[in-house]
């Protein structure tokens, strides 16, 4: 399944609770442009659980999670793939609802 839109029409939030409320494994792509600077990013999502995130920068995933989570512009493209396929290590091992309240906050700690 392939799942693909624009941030200004799915917040990136909402985008996350559906696949995670849908038990869905794949990866969710991001591009943004903001003043003259691209940004790309990656989350990881298996079974239904957030996993692991990417953005050039960040110092850690849960730093790659949060820099994209902030996103209100851009493209995403979710492509499903076979739990068995995921490559990516767990970096992250909180539950969506945990990143999302975190996320919230004015400085979220990485632990």
């Amino acid at each position: 399944m392939a799942f693909v839109g624009d941030l200004r029409d799915f917040a990136l939030p909402e985008i996350l609770q559906v696949l995670v409320h849908g038990k869905r494994t794949g990866e969710v792509e991001l591009r943004c442009s903001v003043d003259h600077t691209d940004i790309e990013g990656m989350i990881v999502i298996a079974r239904g659980r957030v996993i692991h995130a990417e953005q050039v920068g960040a110092e850690s995933a849960l730093e790659a999670f949060w820099g994209l989570i902030a996103l209100k512009e851009g493209h995403f493209a979710f492509e499903s793939v076979e739990f068995t396929a995921i490559t990516s290590p767990v970096t992250i091992d909180r539950t969506l609802d945990s990143l999302l309240l975190e996320s919230l906050s004015d400085a979220p700690q990485a632990s």
